[in-house]
């Protein structure tokens, strides 16, 4: 971003100095005040946001066509089946599992791509930002579901929205170690050359 903000301000200097030959560099400048790039920040940093959460949503709605809407459906039934047969009570290694993949994938993915030199970039914060805690959601949302399964004496709707958590889950998890790491790789060496990662 620090390139694109300083292209950006360059252009504009130099256009305004075209059009008044007597136009300094400092009376050029001075033209922009500091928060006029922190609103230019704040618009990069959200359609940032905005492209990754695209990409996350085009990864899901494929898992709900076909052929890969069988893959889906083949999940939900052997997680359902699992958490019939057990009463739930597998849902709680699961999520144990779950929580545990989660860190590690954060972990891994700020090793591989937030090093101190690429902390600036927005691009890997954004990502990072994102996908770095993806997992967080689903396991919130799994552990609520639990709590009302054994209130419920494992009803048919708890073991219906776990096993959605975990089919989710498991989908996201091949996504986020696979998936989303090559494809910020791929924006990396098309788009951003200069960034280097390990």
């Amino acid at each position: 971003m620090q390139h694109e903000l300083v292209d950006h301000l360059a252009c504009d200097i130099e256009e305004l100095q075209v059009k008044d030959e007597n136009n300094s560099f400092e009376k050029a400048y001075a033209k922009y005040p500091i928060t006029g790039f922190t609103n230019l920040k704040d618009a990069k940093v959200k359609a940032m946001n905005k492209y990754w959460g695209r990409i996350y949503w085009q990864y899901i709605k494929e898992y709900f066509t076909l052929p890969k809407v069988l893959i889906s459906i083949m999940l939900f039934w052997s997680y359902f089946k699992l958490f019939s047969l057990f009463e739930g009570r597998a849902a709680i290694p699961f999520f144990i599992f779950g929580f545990v993949i989660s860190i590690y994938n954060s972990i891994w993915l700020h090793k591989k791509f937030k090093t101190k030199e690429n902390n600036k970039y927005l691009v890997i914060n954004s990502f990072i930002g994102l996908f770095g805690g993806i997992y967080f959601i689903p396991i919130m949302i799994g552990s609520n579901f639990g709590n009302g399964l054994a209130m419920a004496n494992y009803s048919l709707n708890a073991i219906v929205g776990l096993t959605i958590v975990a089919t989710y889950m498991t989908l996201i998890s091949h996504a986020s170690f696979y998936y989303f790491p090559n494809r910020l790789e791929s924006e990396l060496k098309n788009k951003y050359p200069y960034i280097q990662f390990q």
